[in-house]
C-alpha cells in the first residue's frame, strides 16, 4: 500500500476520532467523499476477512459516487482487488470484501454480517435500514493485518474499527439524524463537521469561483451545510 495522500484538517479529523458511529458534515468541495472512502480503506485493509457494506440510494446514484469515489481511493492507495460485476462486491487481496448495495428496494437481511456499514446521504435513507444496519454490525474474528503499515494504527484506532459506521449528511438533515448526531451524549457517536479549509488548492480556480459566488443562503445550504 503507499499512503501518499495529503490530508486536510477535517479529513484527519475524521481518522482520528474514537467513536464507533461516525457522521460526517459537509457541502460542496469539502473533501468530505475522499475522507470516508480513505478511512473505509484503511478499515478494509487493517482486517483479514472483513465485510462491509457501502449503500445509496439507488444503483444509478451508487454505481456514479460511491462506487465510483472507493475503485479511485484504492487506485490512489496502490491496492489491488477484483471487481465481480453480477455481485456488486470488491474483494481485496487480505479477504476482506466490500459489498454495495443500492437501499431503495433494500430486504433488511438478518443473517448479514458486518464489519462496517457506509451511507453518504444518510438524510435520503429511512431510518429503519439505519437500524437495522446496526444490528448487523456482529462480525466476529477480526483478524489484525500483519502488514507492519497498520500495527501502530491499530494499536491507536483498533477498537473504534471493529463494528463502526460512517455515514454523511450533504446539508440540513431529518430530525431524527439530529437527535443523535447534533449534542450527542455518548463517545460512541462523533459528528465531524467537513469545510473546505485546506480544500481550495485541489479544486479548479472557476469552480472556486463559482462558490464564492452564490448568495449567502445558497452558500449556507451547499457549501456550508448548515445544520440551523
Amino acid at each position: 500500500m503507499k499512503d501518499n495522500l495529503v490530508l486536510i484538517p477535517s479529513q484527519r479529523a475524521l481518522i482520528c476520532s474514537q467513536a464507533k458511529y461516525r457522521h460526517v458534515i459537509g457541502g460542496i468541495g469539502s473533501g468530505m467523499s475522499t475522507g470516508i472512502m480513505y478511512l473505509t480503506a484503511l478499515v478494509a485493509q487493517a482486517f483479514m476477512n472483513n465485510r462491509i457494506f457501502i449503500g445509496r440510494t439507488t444503483w444509478p446514484v451508487l454505481r456514479d459516487t460511491s462506487l465510483f469515489d472507493f475503485k479511485n481511493m484504492l487506485a490512489t492507495l496502490g491496492i489491488t482487488y477484483e471487481y465481480n460485476l453480477s455481485k456488486q462486491t470488491i474483494k481485496l487481496g487480505n479477504g476482506t470484501v466490500i459489498m454495495f448495495r443500492y437501499l431503495n428496494d433494500f430486504a433488511m437481511h438478518k443473517e448479514l454480517e458486518l464489519g462496517m456499514f457506509v451511507i453518504e446521504s444518510l438524510d435520503e435513507i429511512p431510518v429503519e435500514i439505519y437500524n437495522h444496519l446496526r444490528t448487523r454490525l456482529n462480525k466476529t474474528h477480526l483478524v489484525p493485518s500483519r502488514d507492519f503499515y497498520f500495527s501502530d494504527l491499530l494499536r491507536i484506532f483498533g477498537k473504534s474499527w471493529e463494528r463502526m459506521s460512517i455515514t454523511s449528511s450533504p446539508g440540513k438533515p431529518p430530525k431524527w439524524i439530529r437527535d443523535i448526531w447534533q449534542n450527542p451524549t455518548k463517545p460512541l457517536y462523533e459528528s465531524i463537521r467537513f469545510n473546505r479549509d485546506g480544500m481550495d488548492e485541489h479544486l479548479p480556480s472557476d469552480f472556486v469561483e463559482s462558490l464564492d459566488e452564490l448568495n449567502p443562503k445558497l452558500q449556507a445550504k451547499f457549501v456550508d451545510a448548515v445544520w440551523e
